[in-house]
This record gives structure tokens, sequence and C-alpha cells, in this order.
């Protein structure tokens, strides 16, 4: 609003919205035996979790705070 140049501001806005943010990574293609390494990976990171009782703060809403209270007390 307060550009010297409007038109000039928003067309340089523009581009920076149509660009990829640098922080953006490119999404790795889903491996043909994806399940099977889940099936492996995830019960040993949940026993990680459930081992470790990690200090959880949960910053939520009044719709989910139960569904998050009972997540945090089953770890």
């Amino acid at each position: 609003m307060a550009a010297k140049d409007p038109e000039h501001a928003t067309q340089d806005f523009t581009k920076l919205m149509r660009q990829t943010p640098p922080f953006m990574n490119t999404p790795i293609p889903v491996r043909p035996n994806e399940i099977q390494i889940l099936e492996v990976q995830v019960p040993l990171i949940v026993e990680k979790m459930v081992k470790s009782h990690p200090l959880v703060h949960n910053m939520i809403n009044y719709v989910v705070a139960n569904f998050a209270a009972n997540i945090a007390l089953a770890m």
C-alpha cells in the first residue's frame, strides 16, 4: 500500500508467489515397498516413544482437546 510504484510492487509480489520457496523440498517418490517398510518402522518408532516418555506440550482448541489428551495419555 505504501509502495511508490504499486504496479511494480504487485508484479514483484506475483513473481515471488509463483516461485517455489527455497525451504520446500521436492517430494520423494513412493517406493514400491513403502507399505512393508512402514509396517516395520512404525511399531519401532512407537516403542521408542513409549520408552522415552517425552515431555509433550499440546497447543489445542476445544474441538480436539479430548482427542489430544487421549493420545498423550496413551503414550
